[in-house]
This record gives C-alpha cells, sequence and structure tokens, in this order.
C-alpha cells in the first residue's frame, strides 16, 4: 500500500480556443502602413498552415493566462495569448456565465498586432477606474510601451467594426522608454490601471506612472532601489565576481525581481528576487520596508558560501492574499513557494515598513511540503504554478499546484484550514491531496477510446480494416475534439507525399475537408499498391494510411495541447489550465469518473483507507459507493481484455438490442422457450472462445472483495446504474450561459455520455457473461439477469440517442444567439454569422437556463450542470416525444441529411410515420412519403373531446402551423386534406388529387347522401320550433353548425381533387368532383377552366363526359364563349379548334339549329379573314410583297379548302333542322347592319353555289373586279 496517493477528484474540461465566426476577429494593427512586410504577413494569416512550424508559430501560444477582472464588471474573464513569433498578442472572453438579464454577449476576439515582438513577461492587464473599460499593457523589444483601452461597447460585440465605424488608431497609444537603453527589463506588472512597475535586470524596480484622464501617450517614470545611486550605478556595470542569473542574452542581478506583486491596499508591493529574498517595497516612497529569506532562514555571509539563487524559468514564487476574518494584528498575508527548499510559507504582513516587526511566521513548526516527489514518481520536478483562494479565517482554504517532470505536468489541490492544529495540518498536506485528470482531450485519454484502439491497431483484422474509414472520419471529426485548423495543416501536409500529378488543391472550396480527406486517403493507398491487389489488401492499406494521417494529427494536438499556466478565479474558486491552444476550466469528478480515474485504487487499497481517505470518501456518498466502484473496476477490466473485434462487434448488437428491446418485455420471450437476448449476444459475439481461463482467473481475482462472481446481486449493479444519471436538484438562478459555457457545458455532455456508454457496455458484458457462462447453481439468487437486461437497455438506448445528438453538428439555424451589440456601435453591426454547433445544444441549450443548480461551488456547479442538462431529456421517460421532436427539428429546418441518419432512433408510432413521410417528402421519396401519410391516418385522424388535442402535445417542435394543426384529431378527411395540402405546396398534383381523393371518399362512406336532406330537415324543424325551449333551440343551431361545416368542407376537398386532378390531366376524375360541386359560382368556374384544359390538351374527350342535363346550358355557354374568343383573337395561321368542338358538342346534344349557328358564325369569320389577309398583302411596299406572295397560295388554299368545309357541315346541319331550317345570325362586322338577320337552309345553299361559282370563274380567268361581298372597294386586284 503507499503511504501517499493523491486520488483523481478533479479533471479538465478542455475547450479548444478559436474565433466565433470568420468575422468576429478585429485585427488592431500598431505597425506603420508604410512597413510594406508587416502588411503583407497580416494579409498571410488567413488560410491553413502548410507545415507544423507555421501551424505552431499560427496557432500555438508561447505566452497566456486569463486576467479576472473584478465581479461587477461584464464580461469578467479575459484570456489572453501571446501569437505568431510574439508579435501577436489575442484577447477573448471565456466567461462561463453571466447574468440573464444581460442583452450583450463578447464574442469578439482581439488580435492586437506590433512591427516587434512583445518582450517574455511584457503583457499585463487591469480594469480602468475612472470608465468600464480593460487597460491591456505591452511592453515590446523596441522598448515600447503600448496601452490599449478596450471599452465595454467594444468588449461586447459580436462582429469585428468597419473602419468607419471604429478607427482602431484610437484604441491605442504608444510611449517609448528611453531607460531600457542600459536597463534590461524582466517583468512587467500592472499595479493598477494608472502605476506599472517594470523589474529590472539590476534588482531596480521601474515605476511608470500616469494621472486619470491620460491616455498613455506620456508616463512619469521612476526607479526604486534599495541602495540608492551607488548601487544603482554598480548593477549597471558587471563587477567581478558578482552573482548573476543568465537570462537569454541578459545577465540579471541575484537581487533582481523574479516577482512582483502589489498589496491589497496598493500601498506597498512585495517582490521575490532570484536570490531567495522576500522584499516589501513602499509604493510612495520606494525604499525597502523589511527583507527576509524566503524560508526565514538566517543568510551566511563569507567568500566561501555558495549564494542559492533561483532560476528565470522558476514557475510563480508569491502570492499576496487578503483573508476575511483574520487574527488580529494581521494586515494581510504573503504565501511563497522556495525551490530551494521546495516547501510553502505563509508569512503574515503585519508592518511592511518594518524590518523588525514586520512579519510574522504563520505555523513556522509545519512544513508545508507537497508530496511531490510520490506524485510524480521522481525527485525530478519543478513547481510550474500555484495559487490560493483562501476561506474566511483560513478555513476550507484551497491550493492549487502544477508540476512539471519532463514534458509531463500534473495538476493537485489541497484544501486545508492554516490556523488549524499542528498536527491536523501536517497530516492534511501528507495525505488529503487531490488530482485533477488532464482532461478527455489529452494523448493518454484518447488513446483509451474504442475508436482510437482501432486507428492505433496495426493487427485489425480485415472486417475492422474495411470500416476502418468511416471509424477513422467519427473520429477525426467528433466535435470540439480537434480544430478544423489543426486537420486542414494534417491533411497538407499528408498530401505532401501523394505524387504531384495526383494531388488535389490544398484547399477546394468546393468539396468538404471529409471528402478531401477520403480523397486523398484513397489515392495514396493505391499508389502503394498493386494494380492486381484484392479489397482485402486494399482494406488493409487504406487502414494503414488513415494510421498515418492520424499520426500527424496526434503529434500536432500534443503540441497544441502543451500547458502553459494555471488561472484562479479568486472570486469564483474555479481553477483554469491554461494550454497552448486549448483552455480547461476544472471541474470536480462525478462520481462515475471518480470510479474511472481510480480504478487501480479502488482494486488495491481495502476498504477501512478508502472510507476513511479524505477528500476521497467525500466523493463516495453512501455505503454502496465503494462495492459499486469495486464492480465498475471488474466490469471494465474483463472488457477491457476482450479483442478490439468482440468490443467493436458487441457494442454495435447491444445498441441494436436496446432499439428492438428497450420497449418489449424480453422475459417473456424466455418463458414462451425461446432464447433470450443474452443467448444471443453471447453466441454472435464468442464469449466462449474469447474468455479462456486466464481471463476467467483475472475476473474471478477482481471481485474478491465483493466476495466473488456467486455473491453478486441485482442491487449492486442497479447501484452503478443509478450513477449513470443525475437528478435535478436546488433553486433557479438568475444566470445564463456565455459562448465558452455552452462549449464546456457541451465537453460535458461528451465526456458523460462517452463515459457512460462504456460503462453500459462494461456491465452488459459482465452480465452476459455470467449468465450464459456460470451454472445457476454458482450464482446468486439476487442475481436476475433478464431484470438487468432490461434496465441497461434502456440506458444504452438513452445513451446512444443523446452521443449521436452531441457528435452530429449542424449550422445553426433556427435561433440567434442573444444581442451582443454595444449601445454606440449596434446600428452598423450585421447580424452574427451562423454558428456550427451539436444538435444537442442546437436543439436543447435553451433548458438551461430553465434548470435549478444546487449552492456548490462553479467547479462543482459545472459538472452538475452539465450531466443534469445531458439528461434534462428524460428519454427514459419520455424516448418517444423526445425523439419525435428531435426529428421534427430537423424537418422544420429542411436538415433531412441528419433526419435520414436519425430515423433509426423513431419509436413505432403514428406519429413518428408521420414524421418519416414528411422526410420522404422532402427527400424526393414520394411514394414512400404518401404510404407513411396512410400509415399514419387513422391514429392522427382520430377525433379528441380533450381540450388539448394529441397533436398538440407531440408537435412540440411546433413543426405543423396553427391553422394545419386543426385538420389533425379532426376525422380521416380533414387530415387526408392535411396531405394533400403538403403534396400541393411540393408540386405533387398527383399525390395530391390521391389524398383529396381518400378524403372525399372517407366523407362519403359517412353517409353522404344524407346531408342535403339533414340541412333540410333542420330547416323544417326550425320553423316548427319557435317556441321550444332555449336549449333544444341551441341544439338545434349547433346541430346546423356542424352540418354546415362538413358541407363546407366537402365543398374544399372538391376543389382540391378538381383542381389537382385538372393539373395531371386526370379529367374524368376531375369531372366527377365538378358534378358534385353545390356552389354555383364554383361549379361555374370550376367548368371554364375544365373546359379550357379540354380543348387545348384533349379535345376528345369532352364528348365522353357525361355531362347531365342541368349543365347542358352552362357546358354550351362556355364553349361558345371561348369559342368566340378564339375567333377574336386567332390569326388566320390556325384552324380554330374550338368552333369545331362547340360544333360536335352540339351535334352530340341534337341541337343542329346550335351547331349550325356556331358554324355560320365561324364562315363569316373565314371570309372575313381571307379579306384581310389579301389587303393586308396589297398594302405592303413593293419589296415586302415577293414575300407575301410566296407564300399567298398555300394561305389562300387552306381558307378556301375551311371554307366550303363549313358550308357543308352548316348545310347539314340545317338539313337535320326538318322544316325549321333556319338560324338567326348575328349582324356582320364592319357592314354597319345593327340588326340579327334570319338565314336559312335555302340563304346558305345559295351563297355555297355563288362561291362555286365564283371560283368557277376564277379558274377559267374570268374575274371581277369587287371583292367578295360585292364592295369595289372591298378587294382590288391587278390586271396582268
Amino acid at each position: 500500500m503507499a503511504s501517499v496517493i493523491a486520488p483523481i477528484l478533479y479533471t479538465e474540461a478542455p475547450l479548444n480556443v478559436e474565433p466565433t465566426s470568420a468575422v468576429s476577429t478585429f485585427h488592431i494593427s500598431t505597425e506603420s502602413p508604410s512597413i510594406f512586410a508587416s502588411r503583407k504577413r497580416l494579409r498571410l494569416d488567413y488560410g491553413p498552415a502548410i507545415d507544423q512550424d507555421s501551424f505552431a508559430q499560427k496557432h500555438v501560444a508561447t505566452e497566456s493566462s486569463i486576467f479576472f477582472r473584478s465581479k461587477e464588471k461584464a464580461p469578467r474573464s479575459i484570456l489572453w495569448r501571446v501569437l505568431e513569433d510574439s508579435k501577436v498578442l489575442e484577447l477573448q472572453c471565456v466567461d462561463l456565465i453571466q447574468d440573464h438579464r444581460s442583452t450583450q454577449e463578447s464574442l469578439l476576439s482581439f488580435r492586437l498586432s506590433f512591427a516587434n515582438a512583445i518582450r517574455p513577461n511584457g503583457v499585463a492587464l487591469s480594469d480602468s477606474h475612472s470608465h468600464d473599460a480593460l487597460e491591456v499593457f505591452v511592453l515590446t523589444t523596441s522598448n515600447e510601451l503600448f496601452t490599449f483601452s478596450l471599452r465595454r461597447d467594444l468588449l461586447v460585440r459580436s462582429t469585428a467594426p468597419s473602419s468607419s465605424d471604429f478607427d482602431a488608431t484610437t484604441a491605442f497609444k504608444t510611449y517609448a522608454l528611453s531607460s531600457f537603453s542600459f536597463r534590461h527589463p524582466y517583468k512587467l506588472v500592472a499595479l493598477n490601471d494608472l502605476e506599472l512597475l517594470v523589474s529590472l535586470h539590476d534588482g531596480s524596480l521601474l515605476r511608470l506612472e500616469r494621472r486619470a484622464g491620460e491616455n498613455g501617450s506620456t508616463w512619469r517614470e521612476t526607479f526604486f532601489h534599495e541602495g540608492g545611486w551607488g548601487k544603482s550605478l554598480r548593477g549597471l556595470i558587471p563587477w567581478k565576481g558578482q552573482n548573476t542569473v543568465k537570462y537569454g542574452n541578459i545577465d540579471l542581478s541575484a537581487g533582481a525581481a523574479a516577482e512582483v506583486e502589489a498589496s491589497p491596499d496598493g500601498e506597498h508591493v512585495f517582490t521575490v528576487s532570484f536570490d531567495h529574498i522576500l522584499k516589501s517595497w513602499n509604493a510612495k516612497t520606494g525604499k525597502v520596508g523589511f527583507q527576509i529569506d524566503l524560508m526565514g532562514e538566517e543568510r551566511l555571509e563569507g567568500r566561501g558560501h555558495q549564494q542559492y539563487l533561483i532560476g528565470p524559468g522558476q514557475g510563480t514564487l508569491l502570492r499576496v492574499l487578503d483573508v476575511l476574518q483574520k487574527p488580529d494584528g494581521d494586515a494581510y498575508y504573503c504565501v511563497v513557494w522556495s525551490p530551494k527548499s521546495q516547501q510553502f510559507k505563509f508569512w503574515a504582513v503585519r508592518d511592511a515598513d518594518s524590518q523588525e516587526y514586520g512579519t510574522r511566521d504563520v505555523q513556522s513548526d509545519v512544513r508545508f511540503t507537497p508530496p511531490l516527489n510520490e506524485f510524480m514518481g521522481t525527485n525530478v520536478w519543478q513547481l510550474s504554478d500555484f495559487d490560493i483562494k483562501t476561506g474566511p479565517g483560513w478555513r476550507d482554504t484551497q491550493l492549487w499546484l502544477s508540476a512539471r517532470s519532463g514534458s509531463v505536468l500534473r495538476t493537485f489541490t489541497l484544501t486545508f484550514d492554516l490556523l488549524a492544529s499542528a498536527d491536523d495540518l501536517a497530516y492534511a498536506w501528507k495525505h488529503q491531496w487531490a488530482e485533477a485528470s488532464a482532461g478527455s482531450l489529452s494523448p493518454p485519454r484518447l488513446a483509451s477510446l474504442p475508436d482510437h484502439r482501432l486507428l492505433n491497431d496495426t493487427t485489425s483484422d480485415d472486417d475492422l480494416a474495411i470500416s476502418a474509414s468511416d471509424e477513422s472520419l467519427s473520429f477525426l471529426l467528433f466535435p470540439g475534439r480537434f480544430t478544423s485548423d489543426l486537420l486542414e495543416t494534417c491533411l497538407i501536409m499528408y498530401q505532401k507525399g501523394i505524387p504531384s500529378t495526383t494531388r488535389s488543391q490544398h484547399k477546394d472550396g468546393s468539396k468538404s475537408f471529409q471528402e478531401r480527406l477520403r480523397e486523398a486517403i484513397a489515392k495514396k493507398a493505391k499508389g502503394n499498391l498493386a494494380q492486381s491487389s484484392d479489397m482485402a489488401s486494399h482494406a488493409s492499406q487504406s487502414a494503414k494510411e488513415w494510421r498515418e494521417f492520424y499520426g500527424a494529427v496526434k503529434y500536432l494536438h500534443t503540441c497544441h495541447a502543451d500547458p502553459i499556466s494555471l488561472a484562479l478565479d479568486r472570486e469564483t474558486g474555479l481553477c483554469w489550465s491554461i494550454r497552448a491552444e486549448q483552455i480547461a476550466p476544472i471541474r470536480t469528478c462525478s462520481e462515475i469518473e471518480v470510479y474511472e480515474h481510480n480504478e487501480d485504487l479502488f482494486v488495491e487499497q481495502d476498504e477501512e483507507w478508502i472510507i476513511n481517505s479524505l477528500p476521497l470518501a467525500d466523493f463516495l456518498p453512501d455505503d454502496l459507493s465503494l462495492s459499486a466502484a469495486r464492480l465498475f473496476a471488474a466490469a471494465r477490466s474483463f472488457r477491457f481484455g476482450l479483442s478490439t473485434y468482440l468490443s467493436r462487434s458487441f457494442s454495435d448488437l447491444a445498441s441494436t438490442f436496446a432499439l428492438r428491446d428497450a420497449e418489449a418485455d424480453s422475459t417473456q420471450r424466455s418463458r414462451k422457450g425461446g432464447h433470450t437476448p443474452l443467448y444471443h449476444l453471447y453466441e454472435q459475439c464468442d464469449f466462449a472462445g474469447e474468455v479462456g481461463d486466464d481471463e476467467f482467473a483475472r475476473l474471478t481475482e477482481s471481485v474478491q472483495e465483493l466476495g466473488g462472481l456467486g455473491e453478486l446481486e441485482n442491487s449492486i449493479f442497479e447501484t452503478l446504474l443509478d450513477k449513470l444519471s443525475e437528478p435535478a436538484r436546488g433553486q433557479e438562478r438568475e444566470q445564463a450561459l456565455s459562448r465558452y459555457g455552452d462549449k464546456a457545458t457541451i465537453r460535458g455532455a461528451q465526456d458523460t455520455l462517452i463515459r457512460g456508454k462504456e460503462t453500459l457496455l462494461d456491465i452488459l458484458a459482465l452480465v452476459v457473461f455470467m449468465s450464459q457462462d456460470l451454472e445457476s447453481e454458482e450464482m446468486s439468487r439476487g442475481f436476475r439477469p433478464m431484470e438487468l437486461y432490461s434496465n441497461i437497455v434502456i440506458k444504452i438506448r438513452e445513451y446512444d440517442v443523446l452521443l449521436w445528438m452531441a457528435s452530429h453538428v449542424r449550422t445553426e439555424q433556427s435561433k440567434a444567439r442573444r444581442s451582443s451589440g454595444g449601445e454606440s456601435l449596434r446600428s452598423s453591426q450585421a447580424p452574427p454569422p451562423q454558428p456550427t454547433m451539436t444538435i444537442l445544444e442546437s436543439i436543447f441549450i435553451g433548458d438551461w437556463q430553465s434548470m435549478v443548480f444546487p449552492s456548490e461551488p462553479l467547479s462543482s456547479l459545472l459538472t452538475y450542470w452539465s450531466r443534469a442538462w445531458t439528461f434534462g431529456p428524460n428519454l427514459a421517460v419520455n424516448y418517444d416525444g423526445v425523439t419525435a421532436h428531435v426529428m421534427s427539428n430537423f424537418i422544420k429546418h429542411e436538415d433531412y441529411h441528419l433526419a435520414y441518419q436519425f430515423t433509426r432512433f423513431l419509436p413505432r408510432n403514428s406519429w413518428a410515420a408521420y414524421l418519416k413521410g414528411r422526410l420522404f417528402l422532402g427527400t424526393g421519396d414520394y411514394e414512400y412519403a404518401a404510404a407513411s401519410f396512410r400509415r399514419s391516418a387513422e391514429d392522427l385522424s382520430t377525433p379528441s373531446h380533450k381540450k388539448t388535442k394529441p397533436i398538440e402535445a407531440a408537435d412540440t417542435a411546433n413543426l405543423i402551423s396553427a391553422t394545419q394543426r386543426e385538420l389533425f384529431n379532426a376525422g380521416s378527411p380533414r387530415f387526408y386534406m392535411h396531405c394533400c395540402s403538403l403534396f400541393e405546396a411540393a408540386k405533387l398534383h398527383s399525390h395530391a388529387a390521391e389524398f383529396a381523393s381518400l378524403a372525399l371518399s372517407e366523407l362519403d362512406s359517412d353517409n353522404d347522401d344524407a346531408l342535403d336532406s339533414s340541412i333540410m330537415e333542420i330547416d323544417k324543424r326550425k320553423r316548427s320550433m319557435q317556441d321550444s325551449p332555449a336549449a333544444m333551440r341551441v341544439d338545434l343551431a349547433m346541430e346546423e353548425i356542424r352540418l354546415l361545416k362538413v358541407s363546407e368542407l366537402k365543398e374544399d376537398i372538391l376543389s382540391r381533387f378538381f383542381t389537382n386532378s385538372l393539373q395531371t390531366n386526370h379529367y374524368e376524375a376531375a369531372f366527377s368532383a365538378l358534378v358534385k360541386f353545390t356552389n354555383p359560382a364554383i361549379k361555374r368556374s370550376s367548368l371554364t377552366q375544365l373546359l379550357s384544359s379540354l380543348l387545348n390538351s384533349s379535345p376528345s374527350t369532352l364528348l365522353s363526359l357525361p355531362f347531365p342535363a342541368s349543365l347542358d346550358s352552362e357546358v354550351d355557354a362556355t364553349l361558345l364563349s371561348l369559342a368566340r374568343k378564339t375567333l377574336s383573337s386567332t390569326s388566320t395561321t390556325t384552324t380554330p379548334q374550338n368552333i369545331h368542338l362547340l360544333y360536335s358538342y352540339r351535334i352530340s346534344r341534337d341541337n343542329y339549329r346550335g351547331a349550325a349557328e356556331g358554324l355560320y358564325e365561324y364562315l363569316q369569320w373565314l371570309k372575313s379573314q381571307a379579306s384581310e389577309t389579301y389587303n393586308t398583302a396589297h398594302r405592303m411596299n413593293d419589296h415586302s410583297k415577293a414575300d407575301v406572295f410566296a407564300d399567298e397560295d398555300e394561305e389562300e388554299s387552306r381558307l378556301e379548302t375551311d371554307l366550303m368545309d363549313t358550308y357543308l357541315l352548316l348545310i347539314n346541319a340545317l338539313s337535320c333542322c326538318g322544316d325549321e331550317a333556319w338560324i338567326l345570325a348575328e349582324p356582320t362586322t364592319g357592314t354597319g347592319m345593327g340588326k340579327r338577320r334570319v338565314v336559312t337552309l335555302e340563304d346558305v345553299r345559295r351563297e355555297y353555289q355563288g362561291e362555286l361559282d365564283r371560283r368557277s370563274e376564277i379558274a377559267q380567268g374570268r374575274f371581277p373586279l369587287v371583292g367578295l361581298n360585292g364592295d369595289a372597294g372591298a378587294m382590288e386586284v391587278d390586271v396582268f
């Protein structure tokens, strides 16, 4: 048993540092416009890096931290990062939460660029006391001090302002420090927004002051030095034998300040110098008040004594703290770290100006030495950073520190009471430490994921190799895991190994990254194989190429995850880990995370040690927690020992079985003699072949503390299953998530779901093996595997749905983020670009604000709300409703590709069938859409008498409009009309007509013939019930209203059916609807539409339609109107067909006189056309006449033929009229006669004979000089 153990009770939540969008980065250049090289460098910032060096330069910070503003300011948490060879300073708000009443959020990233590099330790930030602004101070290698003032209206923008809205040069001022020509600065510290301190190489301090209202273009310089000008001059000239510390090209004096901090009251400055001395400086006079060794040791003087010097690469050495309820006489405290003694010292400051009475050694009998030798496993380590959040009276004080050994950096924390007894304090500092895990994006954690095992497994079989492409892409493109810039750079580096003849461009805008990566992998794999290679060889080579690509990703990812510093928000107690391209709020572990991170501890340590070990015991809330932890360790070890292929097959089968069995009673199957799902899982995954004697022995040994396999009961499994949820607790808070709060919540949700899914598979694998491999007498009576199976698959299904949503992304369209425009700049801001986010965040992040929260520190709240929000949809209880809500949201926003993937999670009910229909309608699978709508019709049309319709409870995503909802749960006809509307909107008239027909048939089946009689019966009853009771009259009125609504519905259905049938040229169907119309106006207009369509496309169909006698006059009048309209608009080059159809229709109805009237009108039109054709040609000039007369013979021949044929038809029609062979002819146009005249059969025969004679004379060369009608001026001819 190890004497000192730091259990992992905290974990980082790593978040990639990226701009909100492409337009949310505001560049402020301090460079002169004439410096062309600098301007060119800025333009090259866009686009991916081409190799690892350019990637590191562009994205990997060399210095970084978070500045926490005072609690009343917003935004509060400002991340700053030094990039691009120290020539760019990036600023970004990383608040997790903000007041929910705030309508503004900081989404802007600031990039401050410099012509010369920023000095190491040359960045300082401060709040402005005169106005709401962030002051940023930057010291460059050109000895220039830049002062940036970023006001609130600029900080809370979402997009960068244009040059017309904001002049970037007004945001900063420059001051040249001439003193640095002979002194070298080491560290810049901001005491406040008006006072800066610079630690100098010679041991002195430079104070820079400005007055309120001054903008930073001028500063007053004052030098502080403990020994006056003599020593100051000596510091400028290195004397022989003087101790110095080498820092780059500078020799730092032993007395130079390595660390500088101001007192809480601002009256003193404290420094830790390289010679291991703590000094206090009076901020007004510059005099040293006291100076003592960090550990309070006496300094040994003499030539033979080797002076200890702190290295310049050492981390934090000093924190100056104020404490509430501090002991009398203590003003504040200096906490120092001694690299020499490897321990902390707590100095109470009583009088900072007094050497004798200035300090008090708090707990001088206790060695505050963290057991880092044991934790790190080596004595070669260095404390990189530390910070402290004090509690009232030093109670519940929390210390955070990070220690580095080589490339490994680990973070530890300790909660203690500084004023406790010496024994209690010493014990706490020895045994009550806790560690923080590096988080889910750390290389070791990524290596433990199942998908990573596939990428890293060089011995995978053919089946795994074949699926390597999809599995690898899922791993690489998992949201938030790797930045897009990192992946693009890796693709460019990978493509360099592809022959140039087949290499694609670095970034083809027409293709997604996924497509380009697949193409590159395929090309390189193909190039490394022989032409005759089989599919297995190609798959194996492709898997190899995926591993090669991931190698580059892993290398860059390791670089950009390199730790830089810690930052502690003393207001909230939340500690942050700052990395090269990531930040990570450190949250407490959930109980299941404690099980996972401390798996070896629960196996190796005895029960007494665990339950008495603080703070570990505080994370095990009940008596069964330890047993659950040990079961977790045993199940995890058991499944991890199985092959990669079995683990993957088992995971896929478990998910499939969960979707099938989560709602089924699987126990019934076994009672009826069928095999249980546990049996099928055991056989299909070949547990018998995988679990040999060695694996069984290890499993048996791992559960010995639980009494062995034979003592495992359902209760312990159920306890472990209960840890996989997070019940809501606490009260509502007036807070809202900020952008990085969203990201941290999603990161917590993803970690929870991945870890939980693996835990469920671990438990299920153990249950499957025990139930099938052990004899019944070897198992406890309390072990009921099928009950466990039912509980497990319900959770697996829940986790699968949530994990799918947490691992798929879309461009957000449904809602915009909170307004982030500042007051003065809001008018010119364009709407922020729509972000890309996970489905889980996109649909459910709005639920966060309505959650309840316990009264816990922010580090615990982050874990709680991530888990509680993740499980907020409560899929275990409302699976059907939640999945349908998600599907509805996809369809509503036309995310059909996501909806199609999500269909496997949909339940088997009518609403889900309807949603599938909407999906198929959107994707163009119209037959499937129609079939789905028909399947859903029965339930969704069932009338409901409840106040709230079932559709309102089902359609939580508001997919159905309010007017369309009225068609649900109101009978089949109305639901079919809704489906008809959907197809009409999609211009699918055949399917629209189909559903209109279904609606009509359903309505007709409800005794439609009785509708009219019922209305008439009500009219009779109304007349006879004048003196009836009011209740009876009301009932009668309501029945009348119902019948009128049914009649109105029928009219609407008929209209839809008619219109859509007409659109698809189904004239018989349209006619069947037409004859059922009861509204005369609708019937008349519909008849016109039908006849117009028939005349244009299928005239012969008209004669076959059985128009009822009541419609004869309407049809005739309509045909006549259409015929006349045609005669008035048709040119001579076409023959009007409508007049022939009118003639045919009247003949078919034995209306010979009417047919003759129509033909006579047409006859007159033909005569006028012949005359107009001739006159038009005659009026043309000689050059044009040649072209006209070239076609005159053909046109004349057609008109003559039509004219003679019409005469014959007219004569035949009048002949059928018997003794009344006459018609009333309309007056001829242009004759001046205003009355109709009687035209008899003899008149027509006479005209016909005259026309024959005229043609005969013309054929013999004898023709008159007058027109056809005897008008000498009507038709002149040329005589040749």
